[in-house]
């Protein structure tokens, strides 16, 4: 699957999505709806078939848009994958294999942050999306 990323231009990026993840955060969420709303219209416009939601603001703006069935929620859909990986393996797979609990029972990690277990599929990486 060949995928092209699109990013909102700096303009619309500047003059819409930020200003509107602010105004989440003012609680004005109609306000917000709507600057984003048009900023989605650029990358459509452009050729986007989906658009991730990659800032917590943007889905409680969009809740109630009527693009909803092209947005992706970038939170949610990291939270599906971790319970996927949950339900796929025995959760003590997930567990640090350097660290042994009480009478050598397996020791979970808790992943806040900074990753602490070596599953593979909880690597983060920060190169290209």
């Amino acid at each position: 699957m060949d995928i092209k990323p699109l990013v909102p231009t700096d303009d619309v990026q500047a003059e819409l999505v930020q200003p509107a993840i602010a105004l989440v955060k003012a609680e004005e969420v109609d306000s917000a709806r709507s600057m984003l709303e048009l900023a989605l219209d650029t990358l459509l416009d452009a050729g986007a078939a989906r658009a991730i939601m990659g800032c917590t603001e943007i889905p409680v703006a969009l809740e109630h848009s009527s693009k909803a069935t092209v947005l992706l929620g970038a939170t949610a859909a990291l939270a599906a994958a971790c319970i996927a990986i949950c339900q796929a393996s025995p959760i003590e797979a997930l567990a640090s294999p350097e660290r042994e609990g009480p009478s050598g029972s397996p020791r979970m990690s808790a992943v806040f942050g900074t990753p602490r277990t070596s599953h593979p599929s909880l690597r983060i990486s920060s190169s290209g999306l």
